[in-house]
């Protein structure tokens, strides 16, 4: 196999297990969403805002579709149309997008938590999961206001001050996704622990709740895993790895003949 076929196939290999993860990304998304909806409806009183425990079920659904899913969305959009070379305004106009809709849900979910813990007349901002819940609205919001105005600037100042920003918005982009799939996690079990007497039978509430983690944890593995991959293989990266292995290759069959003449 000559040089340049080795390259294609790298390449190709490495393109479908792009897309094969984005479509499982996407796929194991809705079905978090289908499953957190089912389990707040079925076993929480469904949603009925103003009255508890309806008014949790807007706060842990719209938690993880602003927080995880729709944050997610917005990581996994971006790697999109630089491998479909898009123009960079249009995804940074769709990024952007997606992550308003990310903060209006957000807000929407910190809402019912404080009004929820009013109706019961709980103190706020007493266990993990809610202190990493303020840590991650306020990280998400620092980032979105920052970025906006970076962003928003940039065109006057000169493309330096985005490419200066560029690797801390990634970095903190990835650690504010995070964050949030922990404080869903803790969130998870903290209900399941103070709602449900007998998790450790295994109830059909408890089961379910212990499915929606998984799914948390599948879908942010195949976001982790699509953010962290480059565009497409480099050319020099390609060329060296296949050069190595062509000589590799040369070296192996010459010591076989070596030997097969001795």
């Amino acid at each position: 196999m000559d040089l340049a076929r080795r390259k294609r196939t790298l390449q190709t290999l490495s393109s479908t297990v792009f897309w094969s993860t984005q479509i499982l990304a996407h796929i194991t998304g809705i079905v978090l969403l289908v499953a957190t909806g089912v389990w707040v409806s079925k076993y929480f009183g469904g949603f009925n805002w103003g009255q508890s425990p309806g008014t949790f079920s807007y706060h842990a659904f719209f938690g993880i579709l602003g927080l995880v899913v729709v944050c997610g969305e917005a990581i996994l959009f971006i790697e999109v149309p630089k491998r479909l070379s898009l123009s960079v305004i249009v995804q940074k106009a769709v990024h952007a997008t997606i992550h308003t809709c990310a903060l209006i849900f957000t807000i929407v979910s910190l809402s019912a938590a404080i009004l929820n813990k009013n109706i019961i007349n709980y103190s706020h901002l007493y266990s993990l999961h809610s202190w990493l819940g303020l840590m991650v609205i306020i990280v998400f919001f620092l980032q979105y206001v920052v970025a906006c105005v970076i962003y928003g600037v940039a065109r006057r100042v000169g493309d330096w001050l985005t490419d200066l920003y560029q690797n801390t918005h990634a970095y903190i982009g990835l650690f504010t996704f995070a964050l949030a799939v922990a404080t869903c996690l803790t969130g998870f079990m903290e209900k399941v622990a103070a709602e449900i007497d007998n998790y450790w039978n295994l109830p059909p509430e408890a089961v379910l709740a212990n499915i929606c983690c998984i799914l948390l944890v599948i879908f942010s593995a195949c976001v982790a895993y699509c953010a962290s991959r480059p565009t497409t293989p480099s050319a020099e990266a390609t060329t060296t790895y296949v050069e190595e292995h062509t000589a590799d290759s040369m070296d192996k069959d010459t010591n076989e003949k070596q030997e097969g003449e001795v």
